[in-house]
């Protein structure tokens, strides 16, 4: 005989009623049937309550187990995402970083061929005629620049917007009637852009240390919510099995009573 199926009680006065092969059995406050099934409805409860924890692999699947502990661990949550997603905004800069240098890269060799005809021009045994056409090759790398400066973007910003080749004086290079100071404009140049690039590095060694620093945080954050939130496997399971047993026995125990 099996007493699984539902029973309900009088709050009022105690009375416990189980439905029995067609039949309801009425248990009187303080009888041992009453008692029985009191203390297996406290073991069943437990079970499931076990079987939610395990089953979501939370200690707190629901706020009402530790409505203090799941406040915490929510305010944790949310400390956790916003050093993720910090972190995330510290790698998206550091790529955004390396777009900006290899723009400045690009402008330095622009520069250093710039130098190399500015020395050519200076042999001292080429003409006016050569020299312009010198001039005119300088002229589409000065251009050049402003071109990478222009259209090298990173979702859609331009990375550099304050190069130029007005803002670092390489419009004034002319080898035809300035060729002495045409050498130091491109020196001048090439030394603006090296303290831009070193700028840019420092920059991006500092969105490392700050995502290495945020990473951390993040995973010490998740370390401390899981201490609050997450379920002990074996403990929980060796309650569960604890209070199915007990469970098992108060049932066993009823049947006998019922069958007398």
């Amino acid at each position: 005989m099996s007493t699984t199926g539902a029973f309900c009680a009088d709050p009022g006065n105690g009375y416990l009623a189980i439905p029995l092969d067609g039949n309801i059995v009425i248990f009187s406050p303080g009888s041992t049937a009453t008692t029985i099934l009191l203390s297996a409805s406290i073991f069943e409860a437990g079970v499931t309550e076990q079987i939610h924890k395990l089953a979501s692999g939370l200690r707190l699947y629901s706020p009402h187990v530790d409505p203090a502990g799941f406040a915490v661990s929510e305010k944790l949550e949310s400390i956790a995402r916003e050093a993720k997603r910090l972190s995330i905004n510290e790698e998206d800069r550091v790529s955004y970083l390396k777009v900006a240098d290899n723009a400045l890269g690009s402008i330095q060799s622009v520069l250093q061929r710039i130098r190399e005809l500015a020395i050519k021009a200076s042999g001292g045994i080429y003409t006016e005629d050569i020299r312009e056409i010198i001039q005119s090759e300088i002229n589409l790398l000065i251009q050049e620049i402003d071109r990478i400066s222009r259209d090298t973007e990173f979702n859609t910003l331009v990375v550099i917007p304050d190069v130029s080749a007005a803002s670092i004086g390489i419009d004034h290079v002319d080898v035809v009637n300035d060729l002495w100071n045409s050498i130091y404009y491109v020196d001048q140049a090439l030394g603006k852009i090296n303290r831009k690039r070193a700028l840019k590095g420092a920059e991006e060694n500092r969105a490392y240390v700050r995502i290495d620093g945020l990473n951390h945080y993040f995973f010490n954050i998740l370390t401390s919510q899981s201490l609050i939130r997450d379920v002990d496997i074996a403990w929980e399971s060796a309650v569960m099995d604890k209070n199915f047993i007990m469970l098992k026995m108060n049932m066993n125990i009823l049947d006998k009573i019922l069958a007398e």
